[in-house]
């Protein structure tokens, strides 16, 4: 049985991005939709036979339209980093 597994991911799709806008005292949500991608790595073990830890880190980016490749896209400004720790459970 393995005891130490390490965990890859990677996704492609829409983001959903939203923040707040101050306008005249009044919040007027800003909402944008991205087609952006997020990378992650992390790992997962167990250090008893039903009780384990999982720990990752996660990468998320958009895209921005341009002109200048092949493509039309370039890395956009939105990015952020996202990490978790978490207990599993083995039946």
């Amino acid at each position: 049985m393995k005891l130490v597994t390490a965990i890859a991911s990677s996704i492609f799709g829409l983001l959903l991005a939203t923040s707040p806008v101050y306008a005249d005292g009044f919040i007027v949500p800003n909402i944008g939709v991205n087609f952006g991608y997020d990378v992650g790595a992390g790992v997962m073990g167990y250090f008893a036979n039903h009780v384990g830890l999982r720990a990752g880190v996660q990468y998320f980016r958009n895209f921005e339209r341009t002109g200048g490749n092949l493509l039309g896209l370039d890395a956009g400004e939105f990015n952020f980093y996202r990490g978790c720790v978490g207990v599993l459970f083995r039946f």
